[in-house]
């Protein structure tokens, strides 16, 4: 039988992990992606905002590669990574040219499996995700759904904020972080 662009191939590795696969030619890309359980289901009031601290500062560097040579080497390949989290998971995407799948397999999985964490690093992550809390801050519409959210939840899960509170998010520590 003939596979179309839509057949996704679903694995199961014995550790549980479930691989989703689907080749589709049509377009000389490679695509990675990677949802973990997480985000503020995960979180509570004391570490709110911990997922995209983390997650933002996988990309900061690894034991291997430093930033700027995960940058270089994901754009000389025509592509682009980034990290993400919300309310149900945080993830990790990667795409670019097929011609370099195994460059950007390569790379992938430095990311995920070995951040470095640099407290620097983090530090430049934990000063951007303060200025996009204050941000919120003075944006009527934000301000007004976080409220929402907090009074229909309580202060767990839903409730929270996935881009955490100030004074939190201040108090985070890079073994919470690495952890």
């Amino acid at each position: 039988k003939a596979r179309r662009a839509t057949d996704i191939e679903m694995l199961e590795l014995p550790s549980g992990l479930r691989l989703l696969l689907k080749e589709d030619d049509r377009l000389p890309f490679a695509y990675f992606r990677i949802g973990m359980l997480g985000g503020v289901l995960s979180e509570t009031p004391a570490n709110s905002g911990l997922t995209r601290l983390m997650s933002r500062s996988m990309l900061k560097g690894t034991a291997k590669r430093p930033a700027s040579v995960i940058a270089s080497e994901v754009e000389s390949a025509g592509g682009s990574i980034d990290a993400y989290s919300g309310n149900n998971s945080f993830g990790l995407t990667l795409d670019m040219l097929s011609d370099d799948t195994a460059l950007g397999q390569a790379v992938f999985l430095d990311v995920l499996l070995s951040p470095a964490f640099d407290p620097g690093e983090i530090e430049r992550e934990r000063t951007s995700q303060l200025a996009a809390i204050e941000q919120q801050r003075d944006h009527l519409l934000s301000h007004t759904l976080k409220k929402l959210r907090s009074l229909i939840f309580g202060d767990t899960g839903y409730g929270l904020d996935s881009i955490g509170q100030a004074p939190v998010v201040t108090s985070l520590s890079h073994k919470q972080i690495a952890a």
